[in-house]
Order: C-alpha cells, then sequence, then structure tokens
C-alpha cells in the first residue's frame, strides 16, 4: 500500500495555488478608465495562463489514477514515485510565477505580448512531461506480474528519486527569464533563445532515465 499517493496531486495543486495568486495580483486590473472591452480579453487571458498552470496537477491525477491498481508490495516505488513527480510539476508549476509579475503587467498597455509570454510559460513545462513520460513508463513496469518485485521496487525508486531533478531545471528556467530584461519583443527572443539552451539538461535527463528503467 502507498503512503504517499496524494502526493501525485497535492503538490502540484500547491504550485497552482502560488501561481494562481501571482497571475492574479499581476493581472489585477488597473485603475483608471479601462475599455470594457479589453477587460474582457484581459480576463480570457488570465484564464488561458490559469489552465496552463493547471495541466501538472492534471498530469498527476491521471499517474495516482494509474497507481491504484498497484499490488502492494510494489508500495515504496509508488511513494518515490508520487514524491518524485510531484516536486516535478511544482516546480514547473511554480517557475513562471518567477517573471510573470514583472511581464503580466505590461500586458494591459501592449496585449499583443500575450503569445509570447505564454510561449516562454510553456517552455518550462516540458519538465513536467518528462517527468510524466518517465513516470508512466515506471508504472507500467510496476505492473508485471513476472519480473521479481524487489528487482522492479528498487530499481523504480532509484528513477523516480531522479524526477525531482526537473524542478530543479523548471525553476532556472524560471529565473532566467525573470533576469532577462528589454521589451517584451527583446525579452522573448532572448528568454527563448536562453531556455532553450538550458532544455538541453532535461533531455539528457530523460535520456538518463530510460537507460535506468528497469527491464521487464
Amino acid at each position: 500500500m502507498s503512503h504517499f499517493s496524494a502526493l501525485f496531486v497535492v503538490l502540484p495543486a500547491v504550485g497552482f495555488g502560488v501561481t494562481a495568486y501571482v497571475t492574479t495580483v499581476a493581472m489585477r486590473r488597473p485603475s483608471g478608465n479601462i475599455d470594457p472591452a479589453l477587460g474582457k480579453a484581459m480576463r480570457d487571458r488570465r484564464l488561458v495562463f490559469l489552465q496552463q498552470a493547471a495541466l501538472p496537477a492534471i498530469l498527476g491525477f491521471v499517474l495516482w489514477f494509474l497507481t491504484l491498481r498497484l499490488d502492494s508490495s510494489v508500495g515504496p516505488a509508488v511513494d518515490a514515485l508520487a514524491l518524485g513527480f510531484g516536486l516535478a510539476s511544482l516546480g514547473t508549476t511554480v517557475a513562471p510565477s518567477l517573471f510573470y509579475a514583472a511581464r503580466l503587467p505590461g500586458l494591459w498597455k501592449a496585449p499583443q505580448g500575450f503569445g509570447r509570454v505564454l510561449t516562454v510559460a510553456v517552455l518550462p513545462e516540458t519538465n513536467v512531461l518528462f517527468a510524466f513520460v518517465i513516470g508512466d513508463l515506471l508504472i507500467g513496469r510496476l505492473r508485471d506480474p513476472t519480473s521479481s518485485v524487489a528487482y522492479l521496487v528498487g530499481t523504480s525508486t532509484a528513477v523516480a528519486n531522479t524526477l525531482a531533478l526537473y524542478a530543479g531545471v523548471a525553476l532556472l528556467q524560471g529565473y532566467v527569464a525573470r533576469i532577462t530584461e528589454g521589451p517584451v519583443d527583446v525579452w522573448f527572443r532572448s528568454s527563448v533563445l536562453r531556455l532553450a539552451a538550458v532544455e538541453v539538461l532535461p533531455v539528457l535527463l530523460l535520456v538518463w532515465q530510460f537507460l535506468l528503467l528497469p527491464s521487464v
């Protein structure tokens, strides 16, 4: 039986709460006369940012659901997977909030920057997608009844423990976007180039995790 499987959902939900708060505050309606059409457009854009931030929690729920039918003998591996994925999703969800406070208020004056900010926010989210892929593969391995339980649990736990590294990469990407300065066009180009360079790290981590996956 898994004791910490709720972390699949709880940790990304905490991250969503943090990002939702930062997004709401940063996109607060400024004082003065605002075109009602712009106000509605900004509310719709805020909803898009919140939907994007909810993805890790949705993926966490899927993994949690998939673990429900696993045998209790693999509980330690499920616990490690829940913690590893939970931390990866927490870091991924919080990462965009590192630069939202600086960039979202400017959308009231330059609404055309919405797509650029959203694109930069999506880049760190690749980390939770990689973590989800590894998590799903691990759960598939843990379902196999013919393999040694001790071998599966030990190897799966070792791989699951590395998932938390995705959180560090995502937060690094968020920080890089935060310290990148300039008008939205310049900021967008510089941020995409820098975040793409950092993206090499999770790709290498994904390859390494594939090599560590237990065989069945």
